[in-house]
């Protein structure tokens, strides 16, 4: 975005939405989430793409990590 003096100004980074990164609902359990993963790991393309799911994974895999995502979410801050 463009500001009035010609300068440009960016949003700061949003969140991943790491349930649509897998294809799961938000309600999903951590098996289905394993399940998940695995199965598209193997369709992935090594670089960014299994980076992603990698870190999709890592954090939806943790029940701490979950919580804190979640809370984040909730928040508002999370890309659409």
């Amino acid at each position: 975005m463009s500001a009035s003096n010609g300068r440009r100004y960016y949003r700061p980074a949003l969140v991943q939405d790491y349930y649509q990164i897998l294809d799961v609902p938000r309600s999903a359990s951590f098996a289905q989430i394993k399940d998940a993963y695995w199965r598209q790991a193997f369709k992935a393309e090594r670089g960014e793409g299994l980076a992603l799911l990698n870190e999709a994974y890592e954090i939806l895999g943790s029940e701490e990590q979950r919580g804190a995502y979640d809370a984040e979410l909730g928040s508002g801050r999370a890309e659409p």
